[in-house]
């Protein structure tokens, strides 16, 4: 949207972001792009300014965030978006018609006895909420806890009183037991924290968290799904057991990085950059611009040892390390030694070939750039097009 707005003759003269917590909250936990939001913004501020001097507007809105202590959301937010002297106006959150149930339980070592002794609990607590007819939402950890518990509920024949919501199910998926909770179909919603924003359902009585959630911010947005409607007496529940800030832990896992790693992230890529400028002295490389397009993989080695250790989050992790190193420079030193623009994403295009055109891909060169997915349809490999062909001409975003 942003990138648009840059291609746009239309003037931009308020930008509102709303929910703004999540910036930085989820920014830092599992999507760094969010955290890269400011730096789009400069680049806008910077073309209005070069046109006429003028620039925008920002106004940020979150019902949230938190205001000093260790985790000054309200000065990262502002700091990420670089945002310099803003007006602020602060409110407090107070709904009594909440009652909080915090349940201290004895702690299981075995880990089938902790999760079958979780799972009971859930289970006790769904068959009072559909003993009394009261819309309960339960808030996991993980997909996959989910789909797990989902199975367990097969043995007491619950797995049909249920519907699941999480950011990997199809739209029309999540539409579906969206819409059966809704309207009172189904009671019992089972979710990730992809239930929330844009969300509104006013009549849930009782939230229950399987396990501590990442932050205050995300624990009080959630429990602030209940009861809305006016008059209603809403309950937060949760059972609590010390092997639950397993989950916790594994997630402060992908945004808490070491300071070793933030090293070893910075000297990789000096040694990838005095390489390049070596091949630069070479009479046959053409290269005029200094920009890499680093591969994902030559960082994973850094990351080896983590609980988490599939290509997402491995990425996540780079990503969110870079720009660490460049929000630590701008902010100590006034500059930054790079900055980093994120594109894995879009190193892979699908296209229809035409069938005359089929023969021309039928050599060495173009099948390491072009493979046959089905019919006509090919995936091609846009960053190696890039590097072959206009790296000296095109930053990889322009091409």
């Amino acid at each position: 949207m942003l990138d648009s707005i840059l291609s746009n003759d239309k003037k931009l003269a308020l930008l509102v972001i709303d929910e703004a917590h999540i910036v930085t909250t989820w920014g830092k936990q599992f999507r760094p792009d969010y955290w890269y939001l400011g730096d789009y913004i400069t680049k806008i501020r910077k073309k209005y300014q070069k046109q006429d001097g003028n620039s925008f507007i920002i106004a940020t809105f979150t019902a949230t965030a938190t205001y000093g202590g260790e985790e000054n959301m309200f000065e990262e937010t502002k700091s990420s978006l670089n945002m310099s002297n803003p007006h602020k106006y602060f409110g407090f959150i107070k709904r009594d018609n909440i009652e909080f149930n915090i349940i201290q339980s004895k702690t299981k070592t075995n880990k089938q006895e902790y999760r079958k002794d979780k799972y009971e609990l859930l289970i006790n607590h769904i068959k009072r909420c559909l003993l009394y007819n009261k819309k309960c939402l339960i808030y996991f950890p993980t997909v996959r806890l989910i789909e797990d518990f989902k199975a367990y509920l097969c043995f007491y024949n619950y797995d049909k009183k249920v519907v699941t919501y999480y950011t990997t199910m199809k739209k029309n998926d999540k539409n579906e037991s969206e819409e059966h909770f809704r309207n009172g179909e189904i009671k019992i919603m089972l979710a990730t924290k992809a239930f929330g924003m844009g969300i509104d359902i006013n009549d849930i009585e009782v939230i229950i968290h399987f396990a501590p959630t990442g932050n205050t911010c995300d624990y009080l947005q959630e429990v602030g799904r209940a009861a809305r409607k006016e008059k209603l007496q809403g309950t937060a529940i949760y059972n609590f057991m010390s092997n639950d800030f397993q989950y916790i832990n594994r997630f402060h896992g992908i945004s808490t990085l070491k300071k070793y790693q933030l090293v070893e992230i910075i000297k990789k890529i000096y040694l990838i950059y005095m390489k390049e400028r070596q091949n630069s002295k070479n009479k046959f490389y053409t290269k005029k611009r200094n920009e890499l397009l680093l591969d994902v993989e030559i960082f994973s080695h850094i990351f080896n040892n983590s609980i988490l250790d599939d290509n997402d989050d491995i990425l996540n992790k780079v990503k969110t390390a870079l720009l660490i190193i460049q929000k630590d420079f701008e902010n100590t030193k006034k500059y930054s030694p790079f900055k980093m623009r994120p594109i894995p994403l879009f190193s892979k295009g699908y296209f229809k070939v035409d069938k005359t055109l089929k023969e021309l891909l039928n050599n060495d060169f173009c099948s390491e750039i072009f493979e046959l997915e089905k019919g006509d349809i090919y995936k091609i490999n846009l960053k190696r097009i890039w590097e072959y062909k206009f790296s000296d001409k095109y930053s990889f975003p322009q091409f």
